[in-house]
């Protein structure tokens, strides 16, 4: 799921004591996890309003990231209010959704 055809994903977990221990990734290998998280979500969740609750937050917090992960100017207001929506939209659906 997170290799290709050519270039297959081999994945370690860390193990302490039987128990998983922290899990460290670099920054591309996070991108690389978040961009395939729908499919785990249709993977793993199989009450149907439940996982159309999930894609709902992950679209949202999907749009915090990606405005993470640009260059804005931030010295210019609409963009301070479009990040500051967005993120707030997220916060208040994520908040909402996990009680």
């Amino acid at each position: 799921m997170l290799g290709s055809a050519t270039d297959p994903s081999q994945w370690k977990l860390p193990l302490d004591d039987g128990e998983l221990g922290e899990i460290k990734f670099h920054n591309w290998r996070r991108h690389k996890i978040i961009d395939k998280f729908g499919l785990f979500i249709n993977l793993c969740v199989s009450d149907e309003a439940i996982k159309q609750d999930w894609l709902r937050i992950l679209g949202k917090f999907n749009l915090v990231n990606e405005d993470f992960h640009q260059k804005i100017d931030f010295t210019i207001d609409a963009s301070i209010n479009q990040v500051h929506l967005v993120l707030d939209d997220f916060v208040v659906s994520w908040v909402d959704f996990i009680g």
